[in-house]
């Protein structure tokens, strides 16, 4: 397996803290595996959640890795899948395993 480094995302209103404010967030780690010699079929596997050491842990195993991400995070991986395959050389199918939501 491959593991590819995920990029990080920023979301809702971007603006400087106020005197007293205090900034509550969200973390996860998304990694994703290239999986060589490994049938997934056509279907997804998971997503699959189990809390280990107090952490969330989910897994899914598919095709594509947008397919993937969609179901862990509800969102696409890279905007143009063929394209971010074609440039590391690599096809399906994809472990993406996310830890967490740490609140900090």
């Amino acid at each position: 397996m491959h593991s590819t480094a995920a990029r990080p995302r920023l979301r809702g209103r971007q603006r400087p803290l106020a005197a007293g404010e205090t900034l509550y967030a969200n973390f996860s780690r998304l990694l994703v595996y290239h999986i060589e010699g490994f049938d997934a079929g056509k279907s997804p596997i998971g997503p699959l959640d189990q809390a280990i050491d107090g952490r969330q842990v989910s897994v899914v195993v598919a095709v594509a890795v947008n397919e993937a991400c969609q179901l862990l995070l509800g969102e696409d991986y890279v905007d143009d899948a063929e394209e971010w395959q074609k440039i590391r050389g690599l096809a399906g199918p994809y472990l993406l395993l996310k830890v967490g939501r740490t609140r900090l």
